[in-house]
């Protein structure tokens, strides 16, 4: 939701000698393939990047690329840095072949639009496996903030969808949103000096005019309360949903801790593997360090191993 825990810096190469420090991936003999559409609609088309590691281990893992449900392929122009920086070197190095999911952005599309859009990105991205050499039963998910709750979202669908879940500082209730009763938007205003919510657009309820064929706002409260426990994490989970570890903050003001402890409350009552790491002192967004990389790591090798999956497309 904060763009700065989500934007990437970009590096300009100045000169041949600045070039000379190749980025991480590429040192690691990695290839990366860009803009590969996943989704034609309505006159446009999303894509995701991919990198592949030199030695694949036949799992795959999707990161939603969103700052307040905005994303944008700007973000990725130096995937090797920033908040996926580290995550990028490591995971490569564990042979994990990744992809870098762009979805449209709020205001003009929605939070519910952009979970129907990544949960597209995850089909296709399981409808051309073979070809990518991984195994469709072996891919995860990962994001923070906004980026965590379309994660969430994906894993928290049951079946073959995905099979391991990783989400930083996620919102998981729009409606008991830091205690039980508290709207979303009255956090939000409420931490704005101006008293606006600039993340309203993600999940405003939109219908069609057909008189005037135009979208407008649904004002209706019990439809709207409807519409937002519809895209809340907490209320999707069942047995049988993706294995989820969550990392959070716990002087988070924009996402509230209590975000993540209600959601595993949930996972637990649902005998859901999960596990919840509280970062002491922690606001929104941080820069993982070694021993918080592996346990990240660890938990996509433990939950996309080969004996839990289908063989290796050949």
């Amino acid at each position: 939701m904060n763009r700065v825990v989500i934007l990437i810096a970009v590096v300009l190469c100045l000169s041949e000698a600045s070039c000379a420090e190749q980025p991480n991936f590429l040192k690691l003999g990695a290839t990366r393939t860009r803009d590969v559409i996943y989704l034609k609609k309505d006159g446009f088309a999303l894509t995701y990047d991919i990198l592949t590691p030199r030695v694949q281990n036949g799992a795959a893992i999707a990161f939603m690329v969103s700052g307040g449900w905005h994303s944008t392929h700007d973000s990725l122009k130096s995937i090797d840095q920033g908040f996926f920086g580290r995550m990028t070197r490591v995971f490569l190095d564990r042979g994990f072949t990744l992809y870098y999911v762009i979805h449209g952005s709020q205001p003009r599309f929605t939070a519910a639009e952009a979970i129907e859009q990544t949960t597209a990105a995850i089909n296709h991205i399981r409808s051309t496996a073979a070809a990518r050499r991984i195994d469709p039963l072996r891919i995860g998910v990962a994001g923070g903030s906004a980026g965590g709750h379309l994660s969430l979202m994906q894993g928290l669908q049951g079946g073959d969808h995905v099979q391991a879940v990783v989400a930083y500082f996620p919102p998981t209730d729009f409606l008991n949103y830091g205690a039980p009763g508290v709207h979303f938007d009255t956090v939000i205003r409420g931490l704005n000096p101006e008293g606006n919510n600039p993340f309203w657009g993600a999940v405003e309820l939109r219908e069609l005019n057909r008189s005037t064929t135009t979208f407008i706002p649904v004002t209706d409260k019990k439809r709207h309360h409807a519409h937002l426990n519809s895209i809340s994490p907490v209320h999707q989970v069942d047995p049988g949903d993706a294995p989820t570890l969550l990392l959070h903050g716990d002087a988070d003001k924009l996402v509230p801790l209590q975000q993540s402890q209600i959601l595993i409350k949930k996972l637990n009552a649902a005998k859901i593997p999960n596990r919840l790491i509280v970062k002491e002192g922690a606001s929104h967004g941080w820069v993982s360090e070694d021993d918080e990389l592996k346990i990240i790591s660890d938990w996509f090798m433990l939950h996309l191993s080969e004996k839990e999956a289908s063989p290796l497309p050949q």
